[in-house]
């Protein structure tokens, strides 16, 4: 079959996982597909997308639904993407297309190098999303004019990078393949340190201070009321690169640190100076 008559609107979609990023894509898929099964172990969750009418149908778990599937999407922490993607080698099915959502992808990615050649894998990481980690905080708009990005593997086939993009585009997204350890080189400096930083900053907080806390301390520490259990996952599954960004941190700090001590107002202006046309680089507002 060509590749260009792999249509998405043709396709049954399976989403594991419905807590925020799952759910806000099956939101974001609705019309775009030719059904969306929900897989979830709460039935809180479940009963919740179905009446919202996020899925068409749901199920506790994969066991009967994978003979209906074309396109397995894997939106959980990445640990249970690992373990999942064990089953899925002794699973008895046609050909699917397997995608995941984990936030680290060189572990999840060399897990779908192993799976059998009748799943065409892809790795997925959108970089987007709230420090709410439930369905109930879904958002069909939270992916648009994110970057989604994509990781091939050993598995992935042309036709599973197109439905990929496919995917990437239903939901407003814009595409980026890269390397799968470059991305987790990448992301210990935009996500996972920045996470540490923000629970750091939180946890150091004496209580007696907590009534001068003003937006500018809310918004450095949003991060940390991400769900936990979920960062843990991410921080071992990435921590080599995590420790060599923080190391490069402490560099950083201890520098600041004596310049400070010395009161000189010029070295001081410069430090931050760097910091924010960094920020100002990032943000797409370069002065």
């Amino acid at each position: 079959m060509e590749i260009d008559s792999e249509k998405l609107m043709d396709k049954r979609v399976t989403i594991v996982g419905l807590g925020l990023m799952g759910g806000s894509l099956a939101f974001a898929l609705r019309d775009k597909c030719a059904c969306i099964f929900g897989v979830d172990p709460d039935r809180g969750a479940l009963n919740y997308a179905l009446n919202n009418h996020i899925v068409d149908d749901t199920f506790t778990s994969l066991e009967g639904i994978l003979a209906e599937t074309d396109i397995l999407i894997l939106a959980t922490p990445v640990c249970t993407v690992l373990s999942l993607m064990n089953k899925l080698s002794t699973q008895n099915s046609g050909q699917i297309m397997v995608m995941d959502l984990g936030s680290t992808k060189s572990d999840i990615v060399h897990a779908m190098n192993e799976l059998p050649d009748r799943f065409d894998a892809v790795g997925g990481h959108p970089i987007c999303g709230k420090e709410k980690s439930s369905i109930y905080f879904a958002d069909s708009q939270m992916f648009k004019e994110s970057v989604i990005v994509l990781c091939s593997s050993l598995r992935t086939t042309s036709r599973a990078r197109f439905l990929a993009e496919q995917i990437v585009e239903a939901i407003g997204a814009h595409p980026m393949w890269l390397d799968a350890e470059l991305h987790d080189r990448w992301t210990a400096f935009t996500s996972h340190f920045p996470y540490l930083a923000s629970n750091v900053l939180a946890s150091s907080i004496p209580k007696d201070a907590f009534p001068l806390a003003g937006p500018g301390l809310l918004s450095t520490t949003r991060l940390a009321g991400t769900n936990v259990d979920m960062m843990v996952d991410i921080l071992i599954s990435n921590r080599e690169n995590i420790v060599n960004v923080m190391e490069n941190f402490k560099e950083a700090l201890n520098e600041l640190e004596v310049i400070l001590e010395s009161g000189d107002t010029t070295e001081l202006k410069g430090y931050m100076q760097r910091g924010r046309q960094n920020y100002l680089r990032f943000k797409g507002k370069d002065d």
